[in-house]
């Protein structure tokens, strides 16, 4: 069916919704913009090549523009959503608040699609991407099938993977502002595979993450604002990296965090890991990295007293502390030899809960840090705790060594203030 607007504006009384059985095409050849309004009704067009076109053949300003801001239609399309006019006028589309279902695939290159308020945009075809056109979305679903982004995505509402499986597109980063980003139990999120970042960025300092599967999703890259901006955890978080950018906050809610590589708070940066409602899990946050940690002198670091701070990789790793003081702090590199095993502590190393080393070596030595330990120090039979030369070592608790200490020409000192340690 094709709704030709080259003779005038086409109302909304025309273009009635119902279902359509074939290819829907919204034309004009004019050279004078042309509107054309849905009704308030649902729109479908029913099966894999039932694709909805809008096509500007005219000449500048001719352009072509579908109306749906005016009574919010749902439109349903079995195919294509797409601008394919060849004229040198531009094709438009103003959403509505209703909900815009798309099984083939969505391409804005060529046109402009404005999202309203509430408006969203749902897909669920299989081996099908989006086009956005550097056009910001309001929220977006995956609701079945399997959808990758062929270029960059912003999303300004809420981000839901209810079903099916989303691939981030390999070198374009999806940017996520809305105060939700869920993901729902059984679906798949497929993390970028060369240089594309998540970034969640809650503008409104409210965006809540959850990943309601067993084993949480591998999200990639991920940076943690734009600044400013907070993100907050309603579940356990896992990702290749993590970056939380300057004057931006994350905010675990006693919610573990499982970062295989490298975790960088840079700038004005807020790390909080205080279990606190709403939302909160109630045992206390363990984070795990496999790479390096870089805290910023000029940043926040906030341990709860039941939260834990665990290197646990399997090559060498630096913790630059920017001064900022542990609680529990978990010493747990599985490194196979003595050369790849290395924790290497970087600035004053202030530990308020307890201390253990539990597998590799915990390096004191090479940057000769300040430490003090509040709790208890425990080393695990295997494990080195290698001390400082030069660097000053008090510690407040009581001393387990099952493992190795080498003092080199360091000094301990106990200075509990309570008997029994």
């Amino acid at each position: 069916v094709r709704y030709d607007a080259s003779a005038g504006n086409i109302a909304s009384s025309t273009i009635d919704g119902r279902t359509y059985g074939g290819v829907v095409e919204i034309y004009s050849n004019s050279a004078t913009a042309r509107t054309v309004t849905l009704a308030s009704d649902t729109y479908t067009t029913s099966g894999a090549n039932s694709h909805f076109h809008v096509i500007a053949d005219g000449n500048s300003p001719g352009d072509v523009t579908i109306d749906g801001a005016t009574n919010n239609p749902a439109v349903n399309i079995g195919g294509n959503l797409d601008f394919t006019g060849t004229g040198t006028a531009s094709e438009a589309i103003t959403s509505g608040s209703g909900t815009w279902t798309v099984t083939g695939n969505v391409d804005f290159t060529g046109g402009t699609y404005t999202a309203s308020t509430n408006n969203t945009l749902a897909m669920n075809g299989a081996s099908k991407t989006i086009t956005s056109n550097s056009q910001s979305l309001e929220n977006f679903s995956i609701t079945g099938g399997s959808v990758s982004n062929a270029d960059a995505l912003t999303v300004a509402g809420n981000y839901n993977l209810s079903s099916g499986t989303f691939t981030h597109g390999a070198d374009v980063n999806v940017v996520l502002l809305g105060d939700a980003v869920n993901i729902a139990s059984g679906a798949t999120f497929t993390k970028a595979t060369a240089t594309g970042i998540l970034i969640m960025d809650g503008l409104s300092d409210d965006q809540w993450f959850e990943d309601l599967n067993g084993t949480k999703q591998d999200l990639g890259s991920v940076q943690i604002g734009q600044s400013p901006g907070t993100t907050k955890l309603k579940s356990d978080f896992s990702a290749s990296s993590l970056t939380i950018a300057s004057g931006d906050t994350f905010e675990t809610h006693g919610w573990e965090v499982d970062i295989s590589g490298n975790i960088d708070c840079q700038g004005t940066c807020d790390f909080d890991l205080t279990d606190v409602v709403p939302s909160n899990e109630g045992d206390g946050t363990i984070v795990t990295f496999g790479g390096n940690w870089t805290m910023s002198a000029t940043g926040t670091f906030v341990p709860s007293t039941t939260s834990r701070v665990e290197p646990d990789g399997t090559a060498d790793q630096t913790v630059t502390t920017g001064g900022k003081a542990f609680w529990d702090f978990y010493s747990n590199n599985a490194g196979g030899t003595d050369t790849v095993d290395d924790v290497i502590i970087s600035g004053a190393f202030d530990v308020d809960g307890a201390l253990t080393v539990n597998d590799g070596e915990l390096d004191l030595e090479t940057n000769d840090p300040a430490t003090d330990v509040e709790g208890n120090i425990s080393i695990t039979s295997g494990a080195e705790l290698n001390a400082s030369s030069t660097g000053s070592f008090n510690a407040a608790g009581s001393w387990d060594n099952n493992g190795t200490f080498t003092a080199n020409s360091g000094t301990v000192t106990f200075d509990s203030a309570d008997t029994g340690e």
